[in-house]
């Protein structure tokens, strides 16, 4: 073999945690780097090391842990499920043939995309609503695509390596990576904006993740160029994205296809949720810490997955 690494599992979450706290410092590829900063940029938290990442690791750590966040989290993800189901209904309804066919890996993506957009950035991308794609998510596809090609792909092709060169696909993977990084520094400026005006008039905030980040990095950087740190924020909400957007979507399909080989599971799963939620369909965190069934199916689907 040309390269050889060696790989270890982490499935236990303390253990993750003794390793994830352990070190500071990660040895690199430069091969895998250049390709991460373009996908990523250069002050993502997988790039950082010492005491930058410290510093962003209890930036970021520090916004995740608000009991209303995990509340208005559980409300956007209740409603983005609610709205496919409506469209899906209303697809079968208006079709005209005895079977239709769904993509469901495609259809967890755009469940995962639009949940993320809402909890982590009050942003809609509608994308359950729609059979086509929103642009936004339409570029963050495109050069995740391109991560992979020219990284998993194409790892010894030198010409994956030379972003700078005015090729078709390097244009087009410019152009998606400014729509994606723009809108996402619209998203701060605006959150910024709501911020200030709810300290001056008391007005309330949306509940999300960006808003907890915003503040964390602002009180850090008090006297910083705005500009600079909007740059760190947006290089970690790419990586946010980035981690939640295919793991999820994948888990989620591994997971109804399991399920749909085990009959019992299923109804397991049907009986807890009757159980617990009765006739609604909005799902609070409390019910969540009530469905001890599907926790447990979905961290098997994770286990078998990994």
């Amino acid at each position: 073999m040309l390269f050889r690494f060696d790989m270890y599992i982490v499935l236990r979450s303390e253990d993750v945690k003794k390793v994830l706290v352990s070190s500071n410092y990660r040895s690199s590829l430069p091969i895998l780097t250049k390709h991460m900063v373009q996908f990523l940029g250069k002050k993502s938290l997988v790039l950082l090391m010492n005491e930058e990442w410290k510093l962003h690791r209890r930036l970021l750590r520090s916004s995740f842990y608000h009991e209303d966040l995990f509340s208005s989290m559980m409300a956007d993800v209740s409603g983005v499920v609610n709205q496919l189901i409506k469209y899906q209904t209303a697809r079968i309804q208006a079709s005209t043939t005895s079977s239709l066919s769904l993509d469901v890996l495609s259809m967890n993506k755009k469940i995962t995309l639009d949940i993320i957009g809402l909890s982590a950035f009050n942003y809609r991308f509608n994308s359950v609503n729609r059979d086509d794609k929103e642009e936004v998510a339409s570029a963050f596809q495109f050069i995740q695509d391109e991560y992979s090609r020219r990284f998993h792909e194409e790892p010894l092709n030198p010409f994956a390596l030379m972003y700078f060169l005015p090729t078709k696909r390097n244009k087009r993977h410019k152009q998606c990576r400014h729509v994606v990084r723009s809108t996402l520094h619209q998203m701060i400026r605006k959150k910024r904006e709501e911020l200030v005006l709810a300290s001056q008039t008391g007005s309330q905030v949306h509940e999300d993740l960006l808003k907890h980040i915003v503040k964390s990095f602002d009180e850090e950087h008090p006297n910083s160029d705005k500009e600079h740190v909007d740059n760190e924020i947006v290089d970690e909400l790419v990586t946010f994205l980035f981690a939640g957007f295919d793991t999820t979507s994948i888990v989620l399909s591994y997971a109804l296809y399991e399920i749909s080989r085990r009959p019992e599971v299923e109804q397991g799963l049907l009986n807890e949720s009757s159980k617990v939620l009765g006739n609604r369909t909005a799902v609070t965190y409390d019910d969540y810490t009530k469905l001890e069934y599907t926790q447990a199916v979905l961290r098997e689907v994770l286990r078998y997955v990994i």
